[in-house]
């Protein structure tokens, strides 16, 4: 599995974000918007791990950890108040392969 760091998988986000005009299915603009938080997570430094038993040649599977409302109310050292929250992401094969179109 490649190195996925912090920083390679703010850049996929960047570059899986595609010009509205662009946009082709029925499941891009939901897609859109998770790359957009999946983007802004990793920036504010969230923890996250890929999922190396999901992630293929095609898409990048990975979970981040963020505090919630109960984490900052009854505590940071609980980890049980945290969220756990799925993303998926486009490899930079996918990305190549898709041509003029969206990823997705």
């Amino acid at each position: 599995m490649p190195n996925y760091s912090r920083e390679y998988l703010i850049e996929i986000c960047e570059k899986a974000i595609v010009p509205v005009e662009r946009w082709n299915n029925w499941g891009t603009p939901h897609a859109q918007q998770s790359v957009g938080r999946c983007w802004a997570l990793l920036k504010a430094g969230c923890e996250f791990e890929v999922d190396a038993k999901e992630t293929t040649e095609e898409t990048i599977w990975l979970n981040i950890n963020t505090p919630t409302f109960n984490t900052f109310e009854y505590g940071e050292e609980d980890g049980d108040f945290n969220e756990l929250e799925s993303f998926y992401l486009p490899t930079e094969k996918r990305l190549k392969d898709r041509g003029d179109r969206d990823w997705y």
